[in-house]
């Protein structure tokens, strides 16, 4: 595969392999080990942090996400994301808020019944003014990208992934770049592009396609 007909592996940029031209939740759902690894390395902290929202302490938290994962894992086989008004993201949000209510509740019928209480609260007030925030959907689409990108850099030598932080991420001019590492400005833009479509091609599905490009990867 080349871009402007130069070769990415004669310009030291890697070419994709066989392995990597599925998806991740494509290969996850095949039983790739690696690849559900993968996921819950992207998504277990946003889990625990919708986790912690509600109102459930520490440890708590990391208990029911671990519930959460497993159930993640034995529905995979079905979830479509095709379908309509259905996301991954989503529907892992959906199947954290039921674990967290069924602990809750769980937590309050036991004998001692600690902490259920206030979690309960802090749960039905939540319920009840729950709405979209478009604050906190950017700051959980930028966590997510943060995770996807630690994911994927190993896979680039560091020279090539610097051309693409500093263009993407901190908005430098290719020409600049180029001459700060020693690389032609062809490089620099092979780089950066054979990056973004190494992102998307593994996260498009989990993450959307909308949020995996420039533009949506600014940070605070």
């Amino acid at each position: 595969m080349t871009d402007s007909h130069v070769s990415l592996h004669d310009e030291g940029v890697e070419p994709t392999t066989s392995r990597t031209s599925l998806s991740l939740l494509e290969r996850a759902r095949s039983c790739d080990q690696q690849a559900w690894v993968r996921i819950v390395r992207l998504y277990c902290p946003l889990v625990y942090r919708w986790c912690r929202s509600r109102g459930l302490q520490e440890a708590d938290a990391a208990d029911v996400g671990q519930d959460v994962f497993r159930a993640v894992s034995a529905g995979l086989p079905n979830f479509r994301h095709d379908s309509e008004g259905c996301s991954f993201r989503g529907w892992l949000k959906k199947i954290t808020q039921n674990k967290v209510t069924d602990f809750v509740r769980d937590k309050r019928r036991s004998p001692d019944g600690r902490g259920g209480s206030d979690a309960y609260q802090s749960l039905q007030e939540i319920q009840g003014e729950e709405s979209v925030d478009s604050e906190a959907l950017a700051q959980e689409t930028r966590l997510l990208y943060e995770r996807a990108l630690e994911i994927i850099q190993t896979e680039f030598n560091q020279v090539h992934w610097q051309a693409f932080y500093r263009t993407t991420i901190d908005h430098q001019s290719a020409g600049d770049v180029a001459q700060e590492l020693g690389l032609s400005r062809q490089v620099v833009y092979n780089a950066r592009s054979r990056i973004l479509r190494r992102l998307r091609e593994e996260f498009a599905e989990l993450i959307g396609e909308e949020d995996l490009t420039p533009s949506a990867t600014e940070t605070a």
